[in-house]
């Protein structure tokens, strides 16, 4: 047997499984976030760049190539003796980066999310707890004028020992 038939013979045989010869994950972050202090708050803005090109093993799943740019900004203050109020917004940019987008794929779309939350320390039993509520309303504004609106609550426990 030939090299060249077994490799046709290998290549058959995966797209019968459904299975792609090349599956591959190319991927690029980028970062960046500074703390302001003023008085009892701090100010934090951020950036995050992430690039992703993908192509899974399977061939049901499509290839992906997208783009992501998100910018926020977190304000964290004292409110009690052992609590603290921290504010944030995010504004995302998804970019599909393929001409046609796949099925079951995200369009492009620009978001907006705002939240606030309440947090709590405190000892109980020999444990650390923190407890955590808040309200999270996000925005998504698709690229064919699609818009969705979610909204939130949410209340966390943690506790540890130290």
């Amino acid at each position: 047997m030939t090299a060249n038939r077994k490799s046709l013979e290998d290549k058959v045989a995966l797209e019968q499984r459904d299975l792609r010869q090349d599956a591959y994950f190319r991927g690029l972050i980028g970062k960046a976030e500074y703390s302001f202090n003023w008085g009892n708050a701090t100010f934090v803005p951020r950036w995050k760049s992430e690039l992703r090109h993908q192509a899974d093993v399977l061939l049901s799943v499509p290839q992906r190539s997208e783009w992501t740019h998100l910018f926020a900004g977190l304000l964290r203050f004292p409110a009690f003796r052992s609590s603290f109020v921290e504010t944030g917004m995010e504004y995302e940019v998804f970019q599909q980066r393929r001409k046609l987008v796949p099925p079951g794929a995200l369009d492009s779309f620009r978001g907006l999310v705002a939240t606030a939350q309440l947090s709590n320390l405190s000892e109980y039993q020999g444990y650390r707890l923190t407890t955590v509520l808040g309200f999270e309303l996000a925005r998504r504004r698709f690229e064919f004028g699609e818009v969705e609106t979610r909204t939130r609550g949410f209340v966390t426990i943690y506790a540890g020992v130290e």
